[in-house]
């Protein structure tokens, strides 16, 4: 070891590399800290600057990864205070929701917190229109995704009249949303059948064919992502698009 700086390490060699060790250790935490905080703020401000961009009035996002008292966080993608939300919080592998509205063009309600969805009622307030909003992130297994579909059931019972579901459904409806994909499996049809059964539109996917992709030349990619409307909904707004940004 070295006197370098006046200091004489003799006779404690090991006792000096061990704390010059954990000094290392702890500069990798911090720099791994800092690198994911600076991710997060990226992405913050990318859905702060997405919003301004289209002049939206409510948003839904997937695998937060929030939870307990998130009012800052929410205000801090928002970019003002005239915003108001509910949410799912993160648990376990469950990454958690939020839908956040802008309070002085709706009047927002909870309607239901679930394991994998959260819904709420809007109502207008510069125009006489009420409508219900259902964001999901379903789980990756086939079996806990039908929790889901029954999860989603149940919630479209508690209410009548226009609705949007929308989010992070975790599989497919049929191979051409899926790359290099050509049969059809269980998964897809249990999506359709659900699909169907709560009488909803799928709107067609405008900008691209994938939601998620993987990889440098995107060898994985797949729609995972969909928005469902009711026929209320669609009679009410016939322009309807879900675009991939």
């Amino acid at each position: 070891m070295s006197t370098k700086h006046g200091v004489d390490f003799k006779g404690h060699e090991e006792k000096v590399k061990e704390l010059f060790l954990k000094v290392d250790n702890n500069k990798s935490l911090n720099k791994g800290t800092y690198g994911t905080v600076k991710k997060k703020g990226m992405k913050r401000s990318l859905i702060g600057k997405t919003k301004k961009e289209w002049n939206v009035d409510a948003v839904c996002l997937q695998e937060t990864k929030l939870s307990e008292d998130i009012t800052e966080v929410v205000r801090d993608i928002w970019g003002n205070k005239w915003v108001d939300y509910v949410h799912l919080e993160a648990s376990g592998t469950r990454g958690g929701i939020v839908i956040m509205w802008d309070k002085r063009d709706w009047e927002g309600k909870l309607s239901s917190v679930g394991m994998y969805s959260v819904s709420c009622s809007l109502v207008g307030k510069t125009q006489d229109f009420k409508w219900h909003l259902t964001c999901i992130y379903a789980p990756n297994h086939r079996q806990e995704r039908e929790k889901t579909w029954g999860e989603i059931g149940a919630t479209r019972g508690l209410f009548s009249g226009p609705c949007i579901l929308c989010g992070d459904f975790n599989t497919t409806r049929h191979p051409l949303e899926k790359k290099n994909c050509r049969r059809i499996n269980n998964a897809m049809s249990d999506l359709s059948e659900f699909i169907e059964d709560m009488e909803l539109v799928n709107l067609d996917l405008k900008g691209g064919k994938y939601t998620w992709k993987k990889g440098d030349r995107h060898d994985n990619a797949t729609r995972l992502d969909r928005i469902l409307i009711s026929d209320e909904m669609d009679d009410s707004f016939k322009y309807l698009k879900h675009y991939v940004l």
